[in-house]
């Protein structure tokens, strides 16, 4: 009761002081400091629209300065900070939620020809729990070296391993606006996973990330189920292969969507977005629907009518020169491409979850 009343009579004096817009004196930040809050998410002043959000972590000041971090305005009514966290250095320990790994001179680009660079990744502290089942990559701007037309990326790529020792493929070329989960051991909290980011001696070519990197523990509701890269939340949303554009081989990963209440169907269709070839697995010309026609690459998505789809068009139906919708009770769909030259874009999908 008693620091509640305090925190009530910090909090009177805080509204006091804006209502007439002054600034917060000495006495008053020194009895703020006795108010606890939560290191929560919290979004930056700066950010200026949705697509363009920055977030941080809610600290007072003084833990910011000490961890390194910027402050981007104010949150806990003004008791904290929003303090962001990046790391701009080629490699580190991560050990922060809601930390931001940038290239060395971001937003600039970057020229590379030694290497690699390697984040790790360790337990922090959420709340006080370091009982940690994921993390979360949120790429929001990542470009290396396209792989070739046949979907090798060689030398440059990005390797990411999992403490569960849970396969995931390796990616290069432009994964700008994707994200992934990465699933964690929580008995070994200083060895969750690491990230490389390996790269062409021979190629001078600029490259740029900003990576966003969040830790869920093992409780929390928004984790994604076990198996699955991608998670998508949402009655209607948008996705795409990584590095729409050219498939990458040997990439096999599953992409889910979290169903929601009173939802028991989802569609899929091609993106109106996209100018040309929102869909094309492969060298057919036509939609194909078969294992054997499809054995070097597909999607799989569990219908009543079809389940493996390839080519150039996306239809319950083989053969077929238009793009239709195809309706699953199954909210996962798997993305399968082996170890053979492959060709085509890729997949640039709309789906839209159905009422029950």
């Amino acid at each position: 009761w008693k620091e509640t009343m305090n925190t009530q009579v910090l909090l009177l004096l805080l509204v006091s002081q804006y209502s007439y817009g002054k600034p917060l004196d000495g006495k008053i930040l020194g009895l703020i400091n006795i108010v606890h809050f939560s290191n929560k998410q919290c979004t930056t002043a700066s950010s200026t629209s949705p697509s363009m959000n920055r977030h941080g972590t809610c600290f007072t000041a003084n833990e910011c300065e000490s961890m390194g971090g910027f402050v981007d305005g104010n949150c806990a009514f003004g008791f904290g900070v929003c303090c962001v966290l990046r790391v701009r250095e080629c490699g580190g320990r991560i050990n922060k939620n809601c930390t931001y790994l940038q290239n060395p001179g971001f937003s600039s680009s970057f020229s590379q020809t030694t290497g690699p660079c390697q984040f790790n990744f360790e337990s922090p502290s959420i709340n006080g729990d370091n009982n940690i089942c994921r993390i979360r990559l949120d790429f929001k701007t990542f470009e290396i070296q396209d792989p070739t037309s046949t979907g090798d990326c060689g030398n440059e790529r990005l390797d990411i391993v999992s403490s569960t020792g849970s396969l995931i493929p390796t990616f290069c070329g432009s994964l700008t606006d994707q994200h992934m989960y990465i699933s964690t051991n929580p008995t070994s909290p200083n060895n969750l996973g690491s990230l490389t980011i390996n790269f062409n001696p021979n190629s001078n070519i600029q490259r740029r990330w900003d990576i966003k990197v969040s830790f869920f523990h093992c409780q929390d509701p928004e984790i994604p189920p076990d198996g699955c890269l991608q998670y998508f939340t949402g009655t209607s949303g948008s996705f795409r292969s990584f590095n729409f554009g050219q498939l990458i081989r040997n990439t096999f990963y599953n992409t889910c969507f979290r169903q929601e209440r009173d939802f028991c169907g989802i569609n899929y269709s091609v993106s109106s977005l996209v100018n040309s070839d929102p869909f094309k697995i492969g060298t057919q010309d036509t939609s194909k629907t078969s294992v054997a026609d499809c054995s070097n690459a597909r999607l799989t998505i569990p219908s009543q009518i079809s389940n493996t789809f390839c080519g150039d068009f996306l239809n319950n139906m083989s053969n077929e020169k238009l793009n239709g919708v195809i309706s699953s009770t199954t909210f996962m769909l798997r993305h399968e491409v082996n170890n053979m030259d492959i060709t085509g874009t890729g997949y640039n999908l709309n789906y839209v979850q159905t009422p029950c």
